[in-house]
């Protein structure tokens, strides 16, 4: 069985715990952010784990992170909540595994990354594409999520 976790691994990082990917309109985002903006607990909470400036708090914040890429404003929010540093989580894959469930719980996705991918429908895949990817080319990543998919099936590596 192919799990929904094994594809995303794929699709998002090759199976790589350590990849990242630098989103540099987050980054601009946070780096212009007044004090008193509500997400700013997201970036003094990043410094206080990381015992970081302003700034690098920001590229934390504005970057997605190991093997589901999930962004640094998503791992620290209230949502996910994680308690680590990055380097914490990048050298786990069980917190990776934690953080993408409780990512999916966010994003109201209503299977588990346990789920069988072979018993995910159109739909659920496009919802999926939608709320996890943002849905700005949810046939591409739907195609990404197949192929990977298919790889699995293969032998490929997560």
């Amino acid at each position: 069985m192919i799990t929904l976790a094994q594809v995303i691994a794929k699709v998002e990082s090759s199976g790589n715990p350590c990849a990242l990917r630098f989103e540099p309109t987050v980054y601009r985002r946070f780096g212009i952010m007044e004090p008193n903006d509500p997400d700013r607990y997201i970036l003094n909470k990043i410094q206080k784990v990381h015992d970081c400036d302003h700034m690098t708090a920001c590229m934390i914040a504005g970057t997605s992170w190991g093997l589901f890429q999930i962004l640094g404003e998503n791992l620290w929010s209230l949502s996910i909540d994680y308690q680590g540093t990055l380097f914490d989580y990048c050298m786990s894959a069980t917190n990776q595994k934690a953080c993408f469930k409780s990512m999916l719980t966010m994003i109201h996705y209503p299977f588990p990354p346990s789920v069988d991918f072979s018993v995910l429908t159109g739909s659920d895949m496009n919802f999926f594409a939608t709320r996890y990817n943002g849905g700005g080319n949810n046939l591409g990543y739907i195609a990404a999520m197949k192929t990977a998919y298919e790889s699995l099936t293969k032998g490929g590596t997560p």
